[in-house]
């Protein structure tokens, strides 16, 4: 969109397209700005859906991350670090046998390594017992995506579901899809009258029934 109305709307287009090439409108005479939702319509160079996914792709990205780093860190079961060469030594060829499948009996004086200790007060334990938690934190995020660009996305547990819960999900569903649609159903009413076409917007009976 370039040019701004005095209600910050927009009052024309520049636009790139592989077979029309590059091309200029101005709105209500060549061509017909349409808006995504009712908040884009008075914020100039503002758009919801774009703000959104930026806001979920961080979230949900720092969440990914944070997955994987805990796939990385589960490898170490324990974290030790030794006092002595052949302590180092001992270590190497126990870990090297416990990855081959092998069993292997370090021989020890005091029947305690007590060249060995470890260097992190805690183990993995701590950080794998959190995926569940990012899982279903991620599930939530993505639920929220989903249902504020008109999309159902409720968990199927209908043990924990509840009456309230469910119609409050619905409600917030209903309110984006028909606030989008409504925006699209303004801008073909325009197109209509401009090209004399009789295009019809409407929404998906298998989104809403």
């Amino acid at each position: 969109v370039n040019g701004v109305g005095i209600y910050n709307n927009g009052t024309g287009y520049t636009g790139a397209q592989p077979v029309l090439g590059d091309f200029d409108g101005k709105d209500g005479i060549d061509c017909v700005i349409g808006y995504n939702t009712s908040r884009d319509k008075s914020r100039r160079g503002f758009s919801v859906i774009r703000e959104r996914l930026r806001y979920f792709s961080e979230i949900l990205g720092d969440i990914d991350l944070s997955l994987s780093m805990i796939a990385e860190a589960s490898r170490a079961m324990n974290t030790v670090g030794a006092k002595t060469d052949n302590a180092v030594n001992t270590l190497e060829l126990w870990y090297k046998k416990l990855h081959d499948g092998e069993p292997y009996v370090p021989l020890l004086e005091t029947g305690i390594f007590e060249e060995v200790i470890p260097i992190i007060s805690k183990d993995c334990a701590d950080a794998r017992g959190m995926v569940n938690d990012l899982q279903s934190l991620k599930a939530s995020y993505l639920k929220q995506f989903y249902n504020f660009n008109g999309v159902s996305y409720i968990a199927k547990k209908a043990e924990r579901m509840i009456t309230d819960e469910v119609e409050a999900d619905e409600d917030m569903l209903s309110i984006n899809i028909y606030d989008q649609l409504k925006c699209r159903g303004e801008m073909i009413e325009k197109v209509n009258a401009l090209f004399d076409t009789n295009i019809k917007v409407r929404v998906n009976n298998l989104v809403i029934t």
